[in-house]
């Protein structure tokens, strides 16, 4: 996990933006909602996070992130902490023309490390915004996990998301971080 990090960490020299804890923003209310909609970075992004998750603790992310400044990340959680979505907003710009240089990148560099298998990678269109995907299995402090990265720009600037839960749990968790994808847009 560690040599993976520092692969995201080569491709962008991260200087994050942390206002994402002062502006979390609840959107809409239901109680039987599994997501709901969260206005993130002073409303410039809207995204559907699992209505039970909570921000991760600071001792659990220097564990589980441990070459990431844990102040600089957002991590939502479930109470196991099995299950995270990373959020990460930095000052270093990215146009939306460098994604395919950014995923050939990615998959040289995956297919050097074996403790990375690689399930997909490409370009999609969400919501009228090009999001380079990611979808790889890795090892991790707690075993085998399933990944789900997502990488944009929001205002010009780099945006990257990780869904991950245990493989365990990715028969009913993988279908939810694809619903997370599908729902971040830009205002």
């Amino acid at each position: 996990m560690k040599s993976f990090a520092i692969i995201l960490l080569t491709f962008f020299s991260f200087s994050f933006n942390t206002s994402f804890y002062s502006n979390l923003e609840y959107v809409k209310t239901d109680t039987q909602e599994i997501l709901k909609t969260f206005k993130l970075y002073s409303g410039r992004l809207y995204i559907k996070l699992p209505s039970e998750f909570g921000l991760m603790s600071e001792e659990i992310k220097k564990v589980k992130y441990p070459t990431s400044d844990p102040k600089a990340i957002t991590v939502c959680t479930n109470k196991e902490s099995t299950i995270n979505i990373l959020l990460e907003l930095s000052k270093k710009p990215l146009n939306q023309n460098r994604l395919p240089v950014i995923l050939n990148q990615i998959q040289s560099e995956f297919s050097r490390i074996p403790e990375i298998q690689l399930e997909n990678a490409e370009i999609q269109s969400v919501n009228e915004k090009d999001i380079l995907v990611v979808e790889f299995i890795s090892e991790a402090v707690d075993g085998r996990i399933y990944n789900l990265m997502f990488i944009t720009n929001i205002d010009g600037y780099t945006f990257t998301s990780n869904f991950n839960c245990t493989i365990e749990n990715m028969p009913k968790w993988k279908p939810i971080g694809k619903q997370i994808l599908n729902s971040l847009k830009e205002v």
